[in-house]
């Protein structure tokens, strides 16, 4: 197992280590870059779903913050607090996350267009 891959196991927003940046330039296929990069989308689909994950609990603590039904002003109960309290890791996971996936989504597919490339003729 790569060490990139268990750091991704631990860390959040893991992208910004498993994919490498790649810088793409010519006609021709850069067999430097195209044998350094990834064309795997594991590591920025995992951190879109992780993205839209925290936007979800961003969202819930806003309707959980607007609700001012009688029941819920008189007794919030925990489940409204949770869900508040839940909004600000939330409201944190989703730049964070959506970065990285930005980032790895953007050099993931600059690395495909690389392989693409023909290799030049020797």
């Amino acid at each position: 197992m790569r060490p990139a891959a268990v750091v991704c196991l631990f860390a959040g927003a893991c992208s910004w280590i498993a994919v490498p940046s790649v810088q793409t330039t010519g006609a021709y296929r850069d067999d430097a870059v195209a044998s350094t990069c990834t064309d795997s989308r594991a590591a920025p689909s995992t951190d879109a779903v992780m993205a839209v994950l925290g936007g979800l609990l961003a969202i819930n603590a806003l309707v959980q913050l607007r609700d001012d039904s009688p029941a819920a002003s008189d007794d919030p109960g925990i489940g409204k607090l949770l869900g508040i309290a839940a909004g600000v890791p939330g409201a944190l996971m989703l730049p964070l996350y959506g970065f990285s996936a930005h980032h790895g989504f953007r050099h993931v597919g600059r690395c495909r267009a690389e392989l693409a490339k023909p290799a030049r003729e020797r």
